[in-house]
């Protein structure tokens, strides 16, 4: 019975880290999309600058961006419900006898209350990553964990702080050139996060994975077994 539950349990794992990797991985395509179109928007508004004919190439890069921006909202709502999918799931899995500091819905809740969500989610990700092989501590995931967390406040901070600063009707040429690089220093920051996001989330799996079987070799349950009964 538990064997059995422990392998739906990985399967489980793998169908919500696969779909996370895969959106987590589209949204840093998007950033990198939306980074080319500023960055041949910015040709041309330089080019406008010295007075030279740029209509026809700017009405492209508008429409380009229209176009992204009605559908990486869509993306990264996915992304965002994979990921607290993903994360659930990760925090409920355990390989280790050690039970969690927090609740799973206690974690996942600090990210929507102001000051805690600046430091829990990171915290919480660093433990599991330990928790996952306790047996196999790896500085690397402390690294991992925060520098993806770092990418994630910059890409954040860099966003609001482009879209708060964003020109209305009538901007010149200068204020939208500022514009543009504004949100590409944000999608850059963005396509870091997703990526680094990307390799934390397979990292865990792995681990995880690698901590409930050595420890089914051993006949030691794992913590959600021993919870949950034979």
């Amino acid at each position: 019975m538990v064997r059995t539950r422990n392998s739906r349990d990985q399967s489980i794992a793998f169908a919500l880290t696969l779909t996370a990797g895969i959106l987590l991985a589209l949204c840093a395509l998007g950033a990198a999309f939306v980074i080319d179109v500023l960055t041949f928007d910015l040709r041309w508004r330089h080019e406008l600058q010295r007075h030279h004919a740029a209509g026809p190439e700017l009405a492209r890069s508008h429409s380009w961006l229209m176009g992204l921006v009605h559908v990486l909202p869509f993306v990264l709502g996915l992304t965002i419900v994979a990921w607290l999918a993903w994360q659930w799931q990760a925090e409920i899995r355990r390989t280790s006898d050690t039970p969690p500091r927090s609740r799973p819905e206690t974690i996942l809740s600090a990210w929507v209350i102001p000051g805690v969500n600046l430091v829990v989610p990171a915290r919480a990700m660093a433990e599991m990553w330990a928790r996952a092989e306790p047996d196999r501590p790896d500085r690397r995931g402390v690294v991992l964990v925060a520098a993806w967390w770092a990418a994630l406040l910059a890409m954040v901070a860099l966003g609001l702080f482009a879209l708060a600063t964003m020109p209305g009707q009538g901007a010149t040429n200068v204020e939208l050139i500022i514009r543009d690089h504004r949100f590409v220093a944000a999608g850059t920051a963005a396509i870091v996060s997703a990526l680094l996001a990307l390799i934390l989330v397979t990292g865990v799996n792995l681990r995880q994975a690698s901590g409930a079987k050595r420890a089914a070799e051993a006949g030691s349950p794992s913590w959600r077994a021993m919870r949950n009964g034979p």
